[in-house]
């Protein structure tokens, strides 16, 4: 179906697609993912509050996103890139302590940017996202304000002139995407529309204003599920645009204050399992129903915030266990205000900590190596030449666990299907949830999930959590398979083929 929106014909014959307000479902009719999304981000947003390290949101888990949202779109930086990409950046002087801005002018220019990262341009990129989510966690602006901000981080330091030159800006040409469903490529809204189809995203994000029917009625987090429908259908950027679209969602609800921190993070689910947030953005556009879409990010949304706040019970945990070890140090020591500083950023330079909680290089430095001794640290493989010089890297390898690996999804079988091991929910409604969803799955990629799946049982033994829902997954792609009558996973899987490089051009970002 081809009537929900405006398909805009321009001189070159090209279909743009101006998608409409969306309808918003009726609750009942998305109810149970409503309920369960509200219910894990309220858990996760009270755990962040009562957690006694501050900025945890933004120094981890805006990072962990920006490398799952990154990722999602072909990115190759991991969580320890990313951390030993920014390690030695000078910090924002308003996070200094008082000592430590008399130093920053010495310090920092030694150590800024290691750019020790396997491929530095690719988590310049990644870190340009978190970056962004930085500059704007604290700050309400208007929502186009905010994406062509997000747009202009992203891209400022591009390699190509011409991307750095249109950091920040909106389209000027047509842009699409490969959609075989559609019967060739989709455009996007014409830039000749763009002014028009803006105003009316804007002003339904905010929920104010006459020109657009706006149900103000309708629960804050539809509204903004529902506005990233839009965004990501106006593609206003050349490029970009699925990153910009999905921290727009955090940022929105936190400043409509659904959540006090911006914690409603959608990149790790997305990067999990894109083929399904996929079809469900079509779905939307195709049928004009939104209840598929909706259903599906607030499940999107629920599941990366559990997962988050398993990795902020562990981190409490651990804090725990850190300060049991420092325990016959004497209190006003070093040692004890490097901790917080070591949870929150667990790679850094001796600079870095001396910046971030004060003293003198000496002090600092001794109580690091205390923190070596105790098992707490450990010093990154030595280096040689001008990396040594700008200072020696030190990580916190138990935090670092808890936010590694980040598996990017696998390519398995020569069409190139992407899936990976997915851990499934095991409550009631998680389950019924998924068993949708596997309906809509072909048989190849039934396969492959199982196939991972069980490699994913296999490998490094999972937490007892993991191992459960890894277990339920396999439960449900068995029932599935069975209804099918797949009997034999591994005939529809040929052998794993490397990961295929994706454009980063042309607009094709989802």
């Amino acid at each position: 179906m081809q009537s929900f929106g405006v398909y805009e014909v321009d001189a070159e014959g090209r279909r743009c697609y101006r998608p409409p307000v969306p309808p918003v479902p009726a609750l009942n009719e998305v109810w149970s993912q409503y309920e369960s999304c509200l219910k894990a981000l309220e858990a996760f947003d009270r755990a962040i509050d009562a957690f006694p390290v501050p900025n945890v949101t933004g120094r981890l888990f805006a990072r962990l996103d920006a490398v799952h949202s990154s990722g999602a779109e072909g990115a190759t930086t991991t969580f320890t890139d990313l951390m030993e990409y920014q390690c030695g950046q000078r910090p924002h002087s308003d996070n200094l302590a008082g000592s430590a801005r008399r130093q920053i002018n010495e310090v920092a220019g030694s150590t800024r940017g290691l750019k020790r990262a396997r491929d530095p341009q690719d988590a310049q990129s990644v870190a340009a996202c978190a970056e962004a989510f930085d500059d704007l966690s604290s700050d309400r602006a208007h929502p186009s304000t905010m994406a062509q901000h997000i747009h202009h981080r992203l891209f400022e330091r591009a390699r190509d002139p011409y991307v750095q030159a249109r950091a920040g800006r909106w389209k000027d040409h047509p842009n699409s995407t490969t959609d075989p469903d559609f019967g060739g490529p989709f455009h996007y809204t014409h830039p000749s529309s763009l002014p028009a189809a803006l105003k009316e995203w804007e002003t339904f994000t905010k929920g104010d204003g006459n020109e657009v029917a706006v149900d103000r009625e309708s629960p804050e987090v539809l509204r903004q599920v529902l506005s990233h429908w839009m965004f990501e259908h106006i593609h206003p950027f050349v490029d970009g645009n699925g990153r910009v679209g999905r921290l727009l969602v955090p940022l929105m609800l936190k400043h409509a204050g659904v959540t006090r921190n911006a914690c409603a993070f959608l990149g790790e689910s997305v990067h999990l399992d894109k083929p399904t947030y996929i079809d469900a953005l079509k779905d939307g556009r195709r049928s004009g129903d939104m209840g598929l879409w909706t259903r599906t990010c607030l499940s999107l949304i629920r599941q990366t915030a559990q997962a988050n706040l398993r990795r902020l019970e562990a981190l409490g945990r651990l804090m725990d266990d850190w300060r049991g070890r420092v325990a016959g140090i004497r209190r006003h020591s070093v040692v004890h205000e490097l901790l917080p500083f070591v949870l929150t950023k667990p790679v850094f330079t001796v600079n870095d900590a001396v910046a971030a909680v004060g003293g003198t290089y000496p002090a600092v430095n001794a109580a690091v190596e205390r923190l070596v001794g105790l098992g707490i640290l450990r010093p990154k493989p030595a280096e040689t030449g001008e990396r040594a010089k700008r200072g020696r890297m030190f990580e916190a390898p138990e935090v670092m666990a808890i936010f590694e690996p980040v598996t990017p999804p696998r390519v398995i079988g020569l069409d190139q299907t992407p899936t990976t091991a997915i851990p499934f929910a095991v409550d009631p409604a998680g389950k019924a949830e998924a068993s949708q969803l596997l309906t809509r799955r072909s048989a190849e990629e039934l396969a492959a999930l199982a196939v991972a799946t069980k490699a994913a049982i296999a490998g490094p033994p999972p937490t007892k959590a993991k191992l459960l829902e890894f277990q339920t997954g396999l439960q449900l792609l068995g029932a599935e398979m069975g209804r099918r009558g797949i009997q034999d996973p591994t005939a529809y899987v040929s052998p794993a083929t490397p990961n295929p490089p994706r454009s980063r051009t042309g607009g094709h970002e989802r």
